[in-house]
C-alpha cells in the first residue's frame, strides 16, 4: 500500500522534528562535556555543525539513532521508517523491495551498493553502544571521556564513511 503525499509529508515533518530535537540535545550535551571559555573558539559546536550539515540521509539517521541502543535494532527501525512494520529482519523481502524502490527526486535509486558500503564502514567504526558509554562514564568517574570517545569515534566513522562514498563516486561506482 503506497502512502498518500499528505501522509508522507506529515511523516517526514515528524522525522525532521525528531531529528532537530535530537540534534539540539546532542549539541547541548557536547557543550556541557566540552565547554569553552569566552573568547575561545567553540570547537565542539563547530564539529557538531559540520557533522549536522554533512549528516547521512534522514531515513538512515533515524535508523542510526535507534541502533544506538543496540546495532541489531537498525533493520527493525528501517522497517518501521519505511512503513513495513517492526517484524522484519535482513531477509525480509518486503523491506528489501521497499528500500530498492526508494528514489531521489531525479529518479535515481536512493540506496545504492555504494551507500550500503558507506553505511557498513560507519557502523564498523562508530561508537554505537549506549552501554559501553555508560560503563566508560562509570569507570572514568564522569562524562568527559565518554563524550570524547563518542565524539571522536563518530567523527572518525563519519569521515571515513564520507571518504568511501565520495571516493566511490569519483571512481564511478554510483
Amino acid at each position: 500500500m503506497r502512502q498518500s503525499g499528505a501522509v508522507r509529508f506529515v511523516g517526514l515533518a515528524l522525522l525532521v522534528a525528531v531529528g532537530a530535537t535530537v540534534g539540539t540535545l546532542v549539541r547541548a550535551s557536547i557543550e556541557l562535556v566540552f565547554p569553552h571559555a569566552p573568547g575561545e573558539w567553540p570547537w565542539a559546536t563547530f564539529a557538531i555543525n559540520i557533522l549536522g550539515s554533512l549528516a547521512l540521509g534522514a531515513l538512515i539517521g533515524v535508523g542510526l539513532i535507534g541502533a544506538f541502543a543496540a546495532r541489531e535494532v537498525f533493520v527493525t527501525t528501517m522497517g518501521v521508517v519505511h512503513g513495513v512494520g517492526d517484524d522484519v529482519d535482513e531477509e525480509s523481502p518486503t523491506l528489501r523491495d521497499r528500500i530498492r524502490a526508494e528514489e531521489r527526486a531525479d529518479g535515481t535509486p536512493l540506496y545504492t551498493p555504494l551507500v550500503g558500503m558507506s553505511l557498513m564502514v560507519f557502523f564498523a567504526l562508530a561508537m554505537q553502544c549506549m552501554s559501553t558509554l555508560a560503563v566508560l562514564r562509570k569507570e572514568t568517574g564522569g562524562w568527559r571521556w565518554a563524550g570524547f570517545v563518542f565524539a571522536y569515534m563518530t567523527v572518525l566513522a563519519w569521515s571515513t564513511s564520507f571518504l568511501v562514498y565520495q571516493g566511490g563516486r569519483l571512481l564511478g561506482l554510483e
